[in-house]
């Protein structure tokens, strides 16, 4: 009966021990955001209708009107514009950012 007592013992202090040090030093961390990872970020829907050539239209008559609301058409863009996206490496803050969203939804 000893030896379980001393296992459980030196159990619940490294489980305490982890749990101080995982949020300061995480290894799923430090491979996201060792540099080799990037994110893009995508184009305002305003730099797309640049890039299009279209101007932001008003209301036309080939706007419907449902329950008081009006639905416009989709805005479609040709899939051979000189689009060029911004890339960024991720960082911790990035991560931080994630797992706190996360955990709120």
């Amino acid at each position: 009966m000893g030896v379980i007592g001393i296992q459980l013992v030196v159990t619940m202090v490294m489980a305490s021990v982890m749990q101080k040090i995982i949020p300061h030093y995480s290894l799923a961390r430090w491979l996201l955001c060792n540099g080799s990872l990037r994110w893009y970020q995508h184009p305002t829907e305003e730099e797309l209708r640049i890039l299009a050539g279209k101007q932001q239209k008003g209301k036309s008559r080939k706007d419907r009107k449902y329950n008081g609301h009006i639905e416009n058409k989709p805005l479609t863009i040709p899939k051979d514009i000189d689009l060029h996206l911004e890339t960024k490496s991720v960082t911790e803050v990035d991560t931080l950012e994630v797992s706190c969203t996360t955990k709120h939804e």
